[in-house]
């Protein structure tokens, strides 16, 4: 079966890592701009991160930060 799972950097997955960035910091007190954060931020990834690696530490957040959701707070 093919997936339409993209399989290297392209417009739809800027897109998504910079809708997801700005909306996970706006309203940081400490972050004036969370756009101009988050394009500074895809920068260094692409240039210091190959896609496959990428993905895999995308995946690995997303599982974090879904069992601190799930977690019940002390």
């Amino acid at each position: 079966s093919n997936s339409n799972e993209p399989k290297n950097y392209n417009a739809d997955v800027e897109r998504n890592f910079l809708e997801a960035c700005s909306t996970a910091n706006e309203g940081k007190k400490d972050l004036p701009d969370a756009t101009a954060f988050c394009e500074c931020v895809w920068t260094a990834v692409r240039e210091n991160f190959e896609y496959d690696e990428f993905k895999a530490l995308d995946n690995t957040l997303r599982e974090r930060v879904g069992d601190e959701k799930n977690t019940p707070q002390k």
